[in-house]
């Protein structure tokens, strides 16, 4: 899986939860498969797309805003 990939399905699984915050090392056993889950989200945080609170990280708004205009 490219990190792109790695980055879609990280994202998609935190955008299901909005606005709950995840702990990482939940969202790493559930996304078991993603190998390049830390790069994805430290991609993820650098782009504004995902927060992060200690152990925790969830969408940001933006993100979860972008996704709902899409799927209007």
């Amino acid at each position: 899986m490219g990190i792109e990939a790695a980055q879609r399905r990280v994202l998609g699984a935190l955008l299901e939860r909005h606005p709950a915050l995840v702990p990482t090392d939940q969202l790493r056993a559930e996304l078991a498969e993603v190998h390049d889950i830390d790069q994805a989200l430290t991609a993820l945080i650098t782009d504004g797309l995902v927060m992060q609170l200690g152990g925790l990280v969830g969408a940001s708004w933006v993100a979860a805003r972008t996704d709902r205009l899409r799927a209007d």
